[in-house]
């Protein structure tokens, strides 16, 4: 693995390749399962700001047979409460 701070960052499991993905702000870094080692990394072409708040990767998503991943990227707002 790696030392990275990864906080706010979202994960999913693709059992099928005994691969997992992590986020991290514009690109989804892929691991190996068992052994934890990056094997590769899909990066993510995100709009330009033009407010103060950055653009990021916000969630991600599979579908049941494992054979497409669903990425969305945006501003991840906080409202007040």
């Amino acid at each position: 693995m790696n030392n990275e701070n990864l906080e706010g960052s979202k994960g999913i499991e693709f059992s099928k390749l005994s691969v997992f993905l992590v986020t991290k702000i514009d690109k989804v870094i892929m691991y190996n399962s068992s052994t934890y080692q990056e094997i590769g990394n899909i990066p993510i072409e995100l709009l330009k700001s033009e407010t103060r708040e950055p653009n990021e990767i916000i969630a991600m998503n599979k579908c049941q047979d494992e054979e497409y991943l669903a990425i969305i990227s945006g501003k991840n707002l906080i409202a007040a409460e």
